[in-house]
């Protein structure tokens, strides 16, 4: 028997390998801690959930540092607007695909394939400087690669089984400004 695997009620993982989490009763994760504390090592997500089970706000805390995030919907449903210490991130939809984010003066543009959720291009830039990335989809339209206007790989990820990317390559795109880990 696996002892790092503890499964709570309504098939909930409790632990697993160095992670532990917590939820509401509706199911939510409202806690997720990840290495050890001892070793300093240790990360904790607060999650936070409005009464339409939506993500409100997170808090990260690595090496005694918390950032906070917050998050706001529209009447729909749609995320339109990631706040956090350094700025916010605006997004705007077509219905239920999001087709436009602004992160201060940083733009992106998302273009579909016609009548479908599946990723066509992103034109991202600031001002009169911008570039067009093209995605390369798998059989489902998930991204697996960004590729720039000369046709070089700017992004790529793997796919584990269940979706779960990991990343090959570093680019900043788009306004969501994070590092991707080299692979």
């Amino acid at each position: 028997m696996d002892t790092t695997l503890s499964v709570v009620g309504d098939n909930r993982l409790r632990f697993y390998q160095d992670l532990h989490f917590e939820y509401d009763v509706h199911g939510n994760v409202t806690k997720r801690t990840r290495g050890n504390q001892k070793a300093g090592t240790q990360e904790v997500l607060d999650l936070t959930w409005n009464a339409d089970h939506q993500l409100i706000e997170s808090n990260t805390t690595r090496h005694g540092v918390t950032q906070a995030t917050r998050y706001a919907y529209d009447p729909l449903g749609r995320r339109v607007a990631k706040s956090d210490a350094f700025g916010s991130t605006h997004y705007l939809w077509d219905g239920d695909l999001m087709v436009h984010s602004q992160r201060g003066g940083r733009q992106a543009l998302y273009i579909y394939e016609p009548g479908s959720f599946v990723p066509l291009a992103t034109i991202q830039g600031a001002g009169e400087e911008h570039s067009t990335y093209w995605y390369q989809c798998d059989q489902i339209g998930a991204p697996l690669e960004l590729t720039d206007e000369q046709g070089q790989v700017a992004w790529a990820a793997d796919c584990k089984v269940w979706g779960e990317a990991v990343m090959r390559s570093v680019l900043r795109t788009g306004t969501d400004d994070r590092s991707v880990i080299h692979r």
